[in-house]
């Protein structure tokens, strides 16, 4: 079985409507099959696109160090792999 590759989405502007993409985009368990996504925002902004999108994941913040320890099995529908940027504020309007 071929390793699935690891790939790094970011989520564009925080005000934008990128993350929400994103997270719909982690919704496609298709997307699994296929590669190993990690995502590289502030955790705020992707909870907050989980809670409008209403989808269901866990996030598991990582260090970029750290990836090269994550294996195939590591990476299940269920999970947010998520490289924390930890600039943006709580009060950024979303869609604007």
């Amino acid at each position: 079985m071929q390793k699935r590759p690891l790939i790094a989405i970011t989520a564009g502007d925080p005000a934008g409507i990128g993350p929400e993409i994103v997270v719909k985009a982690l919704s496609n368990k298709e997307l699994y099959e296929k590669v190993r996504p990690i995502v590289i925002c502030s955790k705020n902004i992707i909870e907050k696109s989980l809670e409008i999108t209403k989808v269901k994941k866990n996030i598991y913040p990582v260090e970029i160090e750290a990836l090269n320890r994550l294996g195939e099995k590591d990476f299940s529908f269920d999970k947010v792999f998520l490289i924390d940027l930890k600039n943006a504020s709580n009060d950024i309007p979303f869609g604007k």
